[in-house]
């Protein structure tokens, strides 16, 4: 069985989580890892990097950093890499969807969207927990939508 090659774009809270489940598991190797922020880790590339030199080298990349990362290289990545959509409201944009579909057929590669879990439950269980959480209904023709927001 060959490592996978895995890139990880975002290193905030869940791209370091990421990279260090990763590192535990043989099956993989993150080589790359790109932040929308400068980093004082020089290892740490800006998203300018995120280019096909980098991402050739890739098997997978993981993109938990924002919709908007996914917009502007989601069909690149496509091209020379599966890709793993952590941001997965970006699929929101008909457009892009389509895009990243075509991309994905044309090049053999694979796009993963995560179904069945909830991103930030966690952080939203701790602001619960303290307190910090407003919780309320809203109807919209019909339609009941939950916010929860900070208070």
């Amino acid at each position: 069985m060959s490592v996978k090659r895995v890139g990880i774009i975002g290193y905030g809270q869940l791209g370091k989580f990421l990279k260090e489940q990763l590192e535990k598991d043989s099956r993989f190797v993150v080589i790359k890892i790109w932040n929308r922020t400068i980093h004082p880790d020089a290892s740490i590339l800006p998203l300018s990097c995120l280019d096909v030199e980098n991402i050739s080298c890739v098997d997978l990349v993981i993109e938990v950093a924002h919709p908007s990362v996914v917009s502007s290289f989601g069909v690149l990545i496509l091209k020379h890499a599966d890709l793993f959509i952590g941001s997965s409201t970006a699929l929101a944009d008909n457009v892009l969807y389509d895009a990243l579909k075509h991309s994905a057929t044309a090049s053999n590669r694979r796009l993963f969207v995560p179904t069945g879990a909830f991103w930030g439950s966690r952080d939203i269980q701790k602001m619960a927990n303290l307190g910090t959480l407003k919780v309320g209904w809203t109807c919209i023709l019909n339609y009941y939508f939950l916010s929860i927001v900070p208070r």
